[in-house]
């Protein structure tokens, strides 16, 4: 009965890296019965190395889940209020760069009603990706500073509409209040309380022993975690 299951759950997690035309994958399933770790594909596709079931993944945008808790404990600390505005916490070079910039709120950051365009898809941002390794990682201010001027989509507050620039805002209020780069208010305030060992904010913090990371996608982002 395990034989068969597993060999339905390879199957499965095959098929859906072939579909979705991913280098590999990991699935893990636990029941009452018992657990099942399956791997598929390569973490490095030219060297043809497969895919291990305790190889670490980006987790992309699931990092914005840790970002947004950060600014909820300076909220419940009382650090920062929610109402606030861009302009009080980010600094005129920054500010003078996003349209509304004295109107949005970190509750609209918070939850995509900003308004702001995805500074990841403007002409400025993906040109300079295009001249730039992409293994090297971006500060946040060094990210938004590439845009002249990030035009809103609409009134804050109107409508949600997902924005990674919403989280590197985040992040850059987060280092205005505490003092400290975002990784370390993550490390010192979820990973090591929660005893996450394995979760690490990539190019910002050394890695776990004999790490190795399936790199799905390619580095975009400021700080993703692994």
């Amino acid at each position: 009965m395990m034989m068969a299951l597993t060999e339905s759950l390879q199957f499965l997690l095959d098929e859906a890296t072939a579909e979705q035309n991913v280098p590999g994958g990991v699935l893990y399933v636990a029941t009452p019965e018992g657990k099942y770790e399956i791997a598929s594909g390569f973490s490095y596709v030219t060297k043809r190395h497969k895919v291990q079931r305790r190889d670490r993944f980006r987790i992309g945008a699931i990092t914005q889940v840790f970002v947004a808790t950060v600014v909820l404990q300076l909220y419940q600390n009382r650090a920062l209020n929610l109402e606030d505005n861009l302009t009080k916490w980010l600094d005129k070079e920054i500010c003078d760069r996003l349209e509304n910039s004295d109107k949005i709120t970190i509750r609209q950051l918070l939850n995509h009603s900003s308004g702001l365009d995805d500074y990841l898809e403007t002409d400025e941002f993906q040109q300079a990706v295009s001249q730039r390794d992409k293994n090297q990682f971006w500060t946040a201010k060094e990210a938004i500073c590439l845009v002249d001027n990030l035009e809103s989509l609409g009134v804050p507050g109107a409508g949600h509409c997902y924005s990674n620039t919403n989280y590197i805002l985040l992040e850059l209020i987060v280092e205005a209040v505490t003092g400290n780069p975002l990784y370390q208010e993550m490390r010192s305030r979820i990973f090591d309380p929660l005893g996450l060992k394995d979760t690490f904010t990539e190019y910002r913090e050394t890695p776990p022993r004999n790490t190795r990371v399936v790199k799905i996608a390619s580095v975009r982002k400021n700080s993703g975690l692994v």
